[in-house]
């Protein structure tokens, strides 16, 4: 129960709230981006476009390395906490 109770808090909510902020930030990205390029269709707002797909890409990157890096940690984890409950019921 204590290694389930680890992995919600400190991954399983952790990488929830980075993954739906990663979401609304991007959605907010790429709505206004969607009227100012139908609006105006200058240089600048090719440039404000290109800006706002790097942070999206910024953003992807960061949730992707929360993930890799916090992943494997957990998964050996609960691997250990379950081996040490089922070894100690032998």
């Amino acid at each position: 129960m204590y290694g389930v109770t680890v992995f919600t808090l400190l991954f399983a909510v952790p990488a929830a709230f980075v993954i739906s902020a990663f979401v609304l930030i991007v959605r907010q990205l790429w709505t206004d981006a969607g009227v100012a390029c139908s609006v105006v269709r200058s240089r600048r707002a090719a440039n404000v476009l290109a800006g706002r797909r790097r942070i999206a890409r910024l953003l992807a990157t960061i949730a992707v390395a929360f993930a890799i890096c916090w992943t494997p940690y957990h998964i050996l984890r609960c691997a250990t906490v379950n081996s040490a409950v089922s070894c100690g019921s032998l």
